[in-house]
């Protein structure tokens, strides 16, 4: 799974292939390669859905519309108990379950109560695809992203990547976003951690690139 560009915008060509996109709401746009033989995404998905819906469990809370006019938002579907995605059997589902990690970091981070996103497959060459991924603030989308690559990609390929600590990766973004803190002290204050265990988190942070250079203190 490599990261080839990453843009922002509008990108009016896609709009209709996705009825629940919102008209004030730009879009992050990524474009990947999946690298590694197809059967090796197919055969690595059972285990790769329920590492990242352990670790995510809002993700059932996912609506996937498939073209339908509806939206991500905090409604049980118990037809998720399985799945929060519509399972194709190829490469795609691992890339679609990218798009609704990156749908649902973002949202917990940021707090945004609605999104959508559209995962897109190249003819040529087949092993290109495009995330779209709306967004109100492009730097945490950014980070999103970034972390949910890692994450799946720790779970692909056993790389490095401490999965139980993306919660707290999570609580201390959050955390950071709401109240514009980035003292360790304070930080640790807050979430009640030791203040190791928050300049480990900080140093996570920047390792995903955090925004922190946009967030002003809180009023």
């Amino acid at each position: 799974m490599k990261l080839v560009s990453v843009q922002y915008g509008d990108f009016e060509e896609i709009e209709h292939l996705n009825p629940n996109f919102q008209k004030n709401f730009l879009k992050l746009k990524l474009t990947l390669d999946m690298l590694s033989p197809k059967e090796f995404y197919i055969n690595n998905f059972p285990r790769l859905i329920f590492s990242v819906i352990e670790a995510l469990p809002n993700l059932r809370y996912h609506q996937c519309s498939h073209g339908e006019k509806r939206h991500l938002k905090r409604e049980y579907d118990p037809s998720h108990l399985i799945s929060p995605i519509k399972i194709i059997g190829d490469v795609i589902d691992t890339v679609h379950l990218l798009e609704h990690t990156i749908l649902e970091l973002q949202c917990q981070i940021s707090e945004m109560d609605i999104c959508s996103g559209l995962t897109c497959n190249y003819w040529e060459p087949e092993n290109r695809f495009d995330v779209f991924v709306e967004c109100t603030e492009p730097n945490i989308a950014i980070f999103s992203s970034n972390v949910a690559i890692a994450a799946l990609k720790g779970i692909i390929y056993n790389e490095e990547f401490d999965l139980p600590s993306l919660k707290d990766t999570v609580a201390i973004a959050r955390q950071i976003y709401a109240r514009g803190i980035t003292d360790a002290d304070e930080l640790a204050n807050h979430l009640n951690w030791s203040k190791p265990k928050v300049q480990t988190e900080l140093r996570r942070l920047d390792r995903f690139n955090f925004p922190f250079q946009i967030l002003q203190p809180a009023a």
